[in-house]
């Protein structure tokens, strides 16, 4: 085996090892790069990792991936994974609709700032400023 071939199953070994190892969210961002990739047509089950434009994101249901069921817009099967963010007053976690919220932290949409008041168990979709006040957000006012 030459030195190319015997790097590429390095590589191919250390990524399926990813994708089998129990990784928490923040652990899994340290690998983002040695997810896979998302594509249609592949069966996924809970807790499985696919990357997508850019982002890391978490399947939330067993489903078979189809191409219009993207993670971005299917957020009944996916959620999308916060990368740097804590969620506080100072480091407000970017909306992106299709994510789960979480009670208790800090959402920010443009100039919009809200606080998740109450946590709704699933993604929700639409604007931050759309769902802000209502049931599970309040803007913060300093």
């Amino acid at each position: 085996m030459n030195k190319t071939e015997m790097m590429r199953q390095l590589g191919a070994g250390i990524a399926m090892s990813v994708r089998k190892a129990a990784l928490t969210d923040a652990e899994a961002l340290q690998v983002k790069g040695l997810h896979e990739e998302w594509t249609p047509g592949q069966a996924v089950k809970t807790g499985d990792r696919r990357q997508y434009n850019g982002r890391l994101y978490r399947c939330r249901q067993d489903h078979t991936t189809q191409a219009d069921w993207t993670p971005d817009v299917f957020a009944a099967g996916w959620t999308v994974i916060n990368e740097t963010n804590a969620g506080t007053v100072d480091d407000p976690v970017p909306w992106v609709t299709g994510m789960q919220p979480e009670a208790g932290k800090y959402y920010v949409e443009g100039n919009l700032l809200a606080l998740c008041i109450e946590d709704p168990g699933q993604a929700i979709y639409g604007t931050l400023s759309a769902l802000c006040p209502g049931r599970y957000f309040e803007a913060y006012t300093a």
